[in-house]
């Protein structure tokens, strides 16, 4: 299956007396996708399966709105049998932080259903170079309209079929917010 890739390319023009040169620099790329449609294991969904199994078309394209977002910001879209954990690495944990959960409508896990934005805080609990980022993430979450708590342990907003269309573009920006943060706190460390 072909994936969108999105780019972000500097061009840069260098003049000599009798010469004219452009060179292009790959300022962001989407992160690699660890798994082709050849070797995916036959029980686990994709991002493709996944949006066509969305019956509302504005739901639809806000959550491909989303998907491709966090392939541009560079977090993990991880795929489950169903659905898919959306994940940044963090400098003191050795898998990617879950930072939300996208579900089709008959699914859920833990409390998270449908659009699902927020952190485990056991997880977090063991995550503390970027707690407070985090935090702050989840704070801008509840600003949200068409949030609601998540009925479980979780600290996360679900955003249903009906809110998400209004939501995505918040829910996108608090999101490169985050990255941003924990980008920052991972150089000032190194």
């Amino acid at each position: 299956m072909r994936y969108g890739k999105f780019y972000l390319v500097e061009i840069v023009r260098m003049q000599g007396a009798e010469l004219v040169a452009h060179a292009a620099q790959v300022v962001a790329a989407p992160a690699g996708r660890s798994q082709t449609g050849a070797s995916r294991s036959a029980g686990q969904a994709d991002e493709a399966a996944f949006l066509s199994g969305l019956a509302d078309d504005a739901y639809r394209d806000a959550m491909r709105d989303v998907l491709s977002s966090c392939a541009v910001l560079g977090v993990e879209v991880k795929w489950g049998s169903k659905g898919a954990s959306l994940r940044i690495a963090a400098p003191d944990r050795r898998h990617p932080l879950s930072i939300g959960w996208v579900l089709p409508d008959d699914s859920h896990w833990q409390g998270a259903r449908f659009a699902t934005f927020g952190v485990d805080p056991g997880s977090l609990a063991k995550t503390p170079a970027v707690e407070q980022a985090v935090r702050r993430y989840v704070d801008n979450l509840a600003l949200i309209h068409g949030g609601r708590a998540a009925p479980s342990k979780l600290e996360a907003f679900t955003f249903g079929v009906d809110d998400l269309p209004g939501a995505h573009v918040d829910i996108i920006a608090a999101i490169a917010t985050l990255v941003n943060e924990v980008q920052e706190s991972g150089a000032a460390e190194g």
